[in-house]
């Protein structure tokens, strides 16, 4: 069994030109600090990850920084130095060096545990921005990574539907529009939900345009159908808003969290039944999982609604703090 000890993360850069894997793991290694949050929310999950000290090599290949070098034949600078001495002007004829980046853009895996064990992911997507900064001797790398950010925000869905036409095909096509395909859990849960309502709106009674975002769009027919929405990890992730049904939870084994398995303190009650709670680093905790929590003031079954993971794999933070909702009868 892995104890909790042995901070290790990895995380791994891919842009257009290549992929780097930077490792920290019981303070040897760079210094990798991040701050995560995930939610069930249908907004993207974000990261702010800071590396210290890494190489110029390093830090211009995940910025995808590349260099040319334009030198002047001999034959060339000499018909330079004529035409200069000509016009009665001082010229340079040096090689001159055009250096490119693409803005920090990059796809990234984050991943962390401890050593010894199998590190888990706490969020892949894609960087808005990566800026490195010199102050006092130490390199400060910093990277913004959102999961499904821009097609989120940018994602558009323009087609007309005629009549007949299924609403699941509708849907469908809005995880299309996202990059992601409607899961067949997903469609099980549509199904379930419109089977609880007439007939005629199983199917469209008469032609429908969809013609907007398609974040917006998703927001009305899931708010129709009553089914909770998020993008985790690039993928669209269908959730019911009912506790006591099945497709409320991913189908991944419950979570158990307790003093045990390293919860910090006591948990906290919130309104609505809700609990909030602080442990050791849990990669494995993420929205939509169903958690055991046992502890001496609080016992239940409960859903993850959102998670902070806080790391330094030196000394610093090292706990994810989780919302939960409760997935039994008050």
């Amino acid at each position: 069994m892995t104890t909790k000890a042995q901070r290790s993360a990895t995380l791994t850069v891919t842009n257009p030109s290549r992929r780097t894997v930077i490792q920290s793991a019981d303070g040897q290694g760079v210094l990798i600090q991040f701050d995560v949050m995930r939610t069930i929310k249908p907004e993207a999950n974000t990261a702010a990850v800071t590396i210290l000290n890494l190489s110029q090599r390093t830090r211009d290949t995940i910025s995808d920084v590349t260099s040319s070098v334009a030198a002047l034949t001999p034959a060339q600078r000499e018909a330079m130095r004529e035409y200069a001495a000509m016009k009665g002007k001082a010229i340079d004829t040096s090689p001159v060096e055009t250096v490119y980046d693409n803005l920090g853009i990059a796809y990234l895996k984050l991943e962390a545990g401890y050593q010894g064990g199998r590190l888990a992911q706490i969020l892949e997507g894609s960087s808005s921005k990566i800026t490195h900064t010199h102050v006092r001797n130490t390199w400060r790398s910093e990277i913004f990574i959102g999961d499904a950010q821009e097609v989120l925000r940018d994602a558009y869905l323009g087609r007309s539907y005629k009549r007949g036409t299924p609403v699941v095909t509708i849907i469908s096509d809005l995880a299309n529009a996202f990059g992601a395909v409607l899961s067949s859990p997903a469609q099980a849960l549509i199904a379930n939900k419109l089977s609880t309502f007439p007939e005629a709106q199983v199917a469209l009674g008469g032609a429908f345009i969809a013609h907007g975002p398609a974040f917006a769009l998703m927001q009305e027919w899931m708010r129709i159908l009553d089914i909770d929405w998020t993008m985790q990890d690039g993928e669209l992730l269908l959730l019911s808003k009912n506790p006591l049904e099945a497709s409320a939870t991913l189908p991944d084994p419950p979570l158990a969290v307790s003093q045990v398995s390293g919860m910090i303190g006591r948990p906290r009650r919130l309104e609505g039944g809700g609990v909030e709670l602080v442990t050791l680093l849990e990669p494995e905790a993420k929205p939509g999982r169903r958690c055991a929590l046992t502890s001496r003031y609080i016992t239940g079954s409960y859903r993850i609604e959102q998670v902070r993971h806080s790391g330094d794999t030196r000394s610093g933070p090292w706990y994810s703090t989780m919302e939960l909702s409760s997935l039994e009868v008050l």
